[in-house]
């Protein structure tokens, strides 16, 4: 399916970019199968991760049953944010891991601070996507996250957003 993307995207006048948005429960095995399919096919990006989906209370990550808090345990339907923080944070660190930082990676789920949001940097983002933390703390909360992140930038003697991408990868792998 990639593929068959990735060719009627070239096949248009103004080829836009690809990016693949990944789920946070693959098994390990098959992350580093996405992850390398990605290389090879050039892919602009990939987003880590999508929401993840709960049927009656229990969802397995990787053949793993996932451990849920006893507030979510019996949700149903697609969890995301803060629950899926930890978990979505290491699938990005385990992607940073496979593709050595040659692809671009956007953090996403459960960045709701300036530390969760360095966290997802740290573990490999080179760029960051908010959804549930701007639902319940509205627009408010990305000069919070941008001030933040010029603070821990320099409190870790970086530059750049760049600079400090994947710096912490080891601490965040599956």
């Amino acid at each position: 399916m990639l593929r068959a993307t990735k060719a009627a995207r070239n096949s248009l006048p103004n080829r836009p970019k690809l990016f693949l948005k990944i789920a946070p429960d693959l098994s390990l095995k098959a992350l580093h199968q996405v992850a390398e399919t990605a290389l090879e096919e050039e892919i602009d990006a990939i987003i880590a991760t999508n929401t993840l989906a709960i049927q009656d209370g229990t969802r397995l990550n990787g053949g793993q049953p996932l451990q849920l808090t006893d507030r979510y345990q019996t949700e149903k339907g697609g969890l995301s944010g803060r629950p899926i923080f930890n978990l979505s944070t290491r699938v990005l660190g385990e992607i940073y891991y496979v593709t050595k930082g040659k692809i671009p990676l956007i953090g996403v789920g459960g960045i709701e601070n300036v530390e969760t949001a360095f966290n997802k940097i740290q573990a490999g983002a080179s760029a960051l996507q908010l959804y549930s933390g701007l639902v319940y703390q509205g627009f408010s909360i990305i000069p919070e996250i941008l001030t933040g992140l010029d603070d821990q930038l320099k409190k870790h003697g970086f530059t750049s957003v760049q600079e400090a991408v994947g710096t912490d990868n080891a601490n965040w792998r599956l």
